[in-house]
């Protein structure tokens, strides 16, 4: 196996019960960077498949030919830990000087890896470029899609104005792995999926092909969805409950007009705030501590 430091790119693709397709997508991977002149890494997260997923990605790679510029690593999570962990766990077993996080279902086209590449190479400084689709294709109930939008407006307009932008919001993007561990090796806990744990100044986001995915039903639902991003609608909380006391203390100290039950509920929300601070640090350890195997394929 080469070393960390020799290999450049590494494609972080979390999977789960994707047994239909995963070979399709690995095979168009494999094909898009097979001419590269660097050294390459594809790590497959399987997150806890109940399917016959690993077996097939272990027989593929027994049946496939590799370049020499290209090694495969499969990561077997202990449980459905979920696509964010599972993406986490990738990234910590990565090894390049660039990661790039793909979906398991061919949503984006993997010679669009090599823009993205292109793109962060271009700039020392940027630490993570994210992939705009140019056209959506929406294979969602409609409830599903009617959160996804007004949470992109709140989040991208109202809670975090700094960043108006909404296009980071999307799971392919690569990132320069040196931003994401602190000098002790140790994962940081940034946020993968957003933006708002980097300078604007050193994102950016270039339009890629988007295309009909191959998983004919989502594996989304309502509880799903909550339990994926709820860290996320915590911090959403958090800042609104933030929000809520620094506009009652203006009215007490500036305008010197507060009720009982105003300060009743400003005390409540500062505790609010002071316990989903509490609850992310704990989240935090879970999320960067749970188990996974890590087989070296080919």
């Amino acid at each position: 196996m080469e070393s960390r430091s020799s290999i450049f790119l590494s494609v972080i693709i979390p999977t789960y019960n994707s047994v239909s397709f995963i070979r399709k997508t690995l095979d168009a991977v494999i094909l898009a960077l097979k001419d590269v002149d660097f050294l390459t890494e594809i790590i497959i997260v399987n997150d806890g498949s109940t399917d016959k997923t690993s077996d097939l990605i272990g027989n593929w790679c027994k049946q496939s030919v590799f370049d020499g510029q290209i090694q495969v690593v499969l990561l077997e999570n202990n449980s459905n830990y979920g696509q964010p962990i599972a993406t986490i766990n990738g990234l910590k077993a990565s090894n390049g000087t660039f990661a790039v996080i793909f979906d398991d279902d061919l949503q984006y086209l993997p010679e669009e890896i090599l823009s993205l590449l292109t793109s962060i190479t271009a700039n020392e400084q940027m630490e993570m470029v994210g992939g705009t689709p140019k056209h959506v294709y929406h294979q969602r109930s409609i409830w599903i899609d009617l959160v996804s939008r007004l949470g992109k407006f709140l989040l991208g307009t109202i809670f975090f104005p700094t960043f108006k932008n909404v296009r980071y919001f999307t799971s392919f993007k690569i990132f320069r792995r040196a931003v994401l561990f602190g000098n002790d090796g140790n994962f940081l806990d940034r946020n993968i999926y957003f933006f708002w744990d980097y300078n604007p100044r050193n994102i950016a986001s270039i339009t890629v092909q988007h295309q009909q995915s191959m998983r004919f039903k989502t594996n989304y639902n309502f509880i799903g969805f909550i339990r994926t991003f709820h860290h996320v609608l915590l911090k959403v909380v958090q800042k609104i409950a933030k929000f809520t006391v620094i506009l009652m203390l203006f009215k007490a100290l500036v305008l010197m007009d507060v009720s009982i039950w105003e300060m009743a509920i400003m005390g409540s929300f500062f505790l609010l705030a002071g316990i989903i601070e509490w609850y992310l640090h704990v989240l935090k350890g879970r999320m960067l501590h749970q188990a996974c195997r890590r087989i070296y394929l080919k």
